[in-house]
Formats: C-alpha cells, sequence, structure tokens
C-alpha cells in the first residue's frame, strides 16, 4: 500500500503572504503573485536583494516559473532560487545566470522535487531585483490510512 498519495499539482504561491528586504515605491512585493504580468516587484538598488513568499504549509514542489517584466529585463540576472521550511534555513535549488530579457518566461525544472514552506528569490551581489510574476508548481501529501 502506497502510504501517500499525490493531490493536486497547482499554483501554490498564487494570493500568498510576500516579502522583500525593500520595496522600490508603488512596486510591492505583493504584485509577483497577483496573476497579473503589467504589476511587477522592484526592489532598490542594494547588495543580495531578496523576495519570499509564504506559502502557508509544506510543500512539494516540482518547478518553478517566473515572468520577467517587459521593461529592463535585464535587471534580473545572478538569481538564486531557495527553497526551506524556515526563512533563514534555505536550500539554493536552481539558478539563473542572465542577464534576462524584455517579459521573458523562465521555467525552472527542479532537478529533485523540493520540500518547503518558503520560496526565496535572491540577487547574488548589488542588484535590483524586478520581475513580474512568479508561480510556484507544487502539492500536498496526504496519508491514505492504509
Amino acid at each position: 500500500c502506497d502510504k501517500y498519495k499525490v493531490l493536486n499539482v497547482s499554483n501554490v504561491a498564487f494570493g500568498k503572504s510576500t516579502q522583500a528586504d525593500d520595496e522600490h515605491s508603488g512596486h510591492p512585493s505583493s504584485n509577483a503573485v497577483d496573476d497579473d504580468i503589467n504589476t511587477y516587484v522592484h526592489t532598490n538598488t542594494r547588495d543580495t536583494p531578496y523576495w519570499l513568499v509564504d506559502l502557508a504549509d509544506v510543500y512539494a514542489i516540482e518547478h518553478i516559473d517566473i515572468v520577467n517584466t517587459n521593461f529592463e529585463g535585464y535587471r534580473l540576472h545572478d538569481l538564486d532560487i531557495s527553497v526551506g521550511n524556515a526563512m533563514y534555513n534555505m536550500t539554493v535549488c536552481a539558478h539563473y545566470d542572465g542577464p534576462g530579457t524584455d517579459g521573458e518566461h523562465l521555467v525552472f525544472n527542479l532537478e529533485e522535487i523540493a520540500f518547503g514552506r518558503y520560496v526565496k528569490l535572491n540577487i547574488v551581489g548589488t542588484g535590483q531585483l524586478q520581475f513580474a510574476e512568479i508561480k510556484v508548481f507544487g502539492y500536498l501529501k496526504e496519508e491514505t490510512g492504509c
């Protein structure tokens, strides 16, 4: 008997709580999970700027999609994508060298399923973290009782 069964694989980040280490005026961290590619996240220039989503539960994460802004796409570069159960204890699951292009759609198929409550994006080095949308595709596991 398989003790677990897979539930829906879906975008588990939509509408969830987000934060960034700072926010450029009018471009809050929540714009990344509003399902609108015309809004975007934008930090000020700083060392290792980050953005984070709290999925509110531990998910098995299969892949992560990021949509770049339709302008100044080059700002998305040297990007680490991390997953973990605590905000300050995360594992890098993917990296994007960049630089990005305007409107680019990036798909990160994780080599191994990552388990975690938090997903974090950060620029390695100095820069402005700017992107339009993120979708985190994952699922919960449910015990079958056998």
